[in-house]
């Protein structure tokens, strides 16, 4: 796209100013971003005066790897060890429901496909033939592969991991430490 350029500046600078944008939950991880007669010296440009966009489509890229989730396999809990907390494990260590441990089997192929996808994308654009599409794909993916990971979750912790954020769970929809994981059908009865 001729004509644009791409300039860093100071979120201090005279004549910007911004507004939150206000979640259901009352927070604001967001903001509108206003310029009003705002100055930047011609040293912030970054890259070729009028070649901005080339600029923006690469760190398009990188944004579309990290919502996708690219990075995050491996990063903290198995899912399956979450999930055993609160369904529980039968006599062999196993999770116990079977249908969700296939659907937790099931996701961890996909995961691992992503995850030779993204080692793929980066030999191919190592060597200069990345597909502009590509980072697009891989975002969408991602995102659909994440939004299966919460759906498990959901499926795994019953009605505590329906909670809006409040106190006991410190902001968020996880439990708090030291509460008691919901009970399953099974450790009620082991509980007779």
């Amino acid at each position: 796209m001729m004509g644009s350029v791409f300039i860093l500046f100071d979120m201090t600078s005279k004549g910007v100013s911004t507004k939150p944008i206000l979640l259901i939950s009352g927070r604001s991880p967001f903001c509108e971003t206003f310029f009003d007669g705002v100055r930047v010296p011609k040293a912030n440009v970054v890259g070729t005066v009028n070649r901005g966009w080339d600029v923006a489509k690469y760190l398009l890229q990188h944004e579309r790897a990290m919502i996708s989730g690219m990075g995050e396999r491996g990063v903290g809990r198995p899912l399956g060890q979450v999930a055993a907390d609160s369904v529980g494990s039968d006599g062999q260590g196993r999770l116990e429901d079977p249908i969700l441990r296939g659907q937790i089997a099931t996701f961890e192929v996909d995961e691992a496909a992503l995850a030779a996808a993204a080692e793929r994308a980066v030999d191919l654009a190592k060597a200069g033939q990345a597909h502009p599409a590509f980072s697009s794909a891989m975002k969408y993916y991602g995102t659909e592969l994440n939004k299966r990971r919460y759906e498990i979750l959901m499926s795994a912790g019953g009605i505590d991991a329906l909670e809006w954020e409040s106190e006991r769970s410190k902001g968020g929809a996880r439990r708090a430490p030291g509460c008691a994981p919901r009970p399953t059908r099974s450790r009620a009865a082991r509980a007779r």
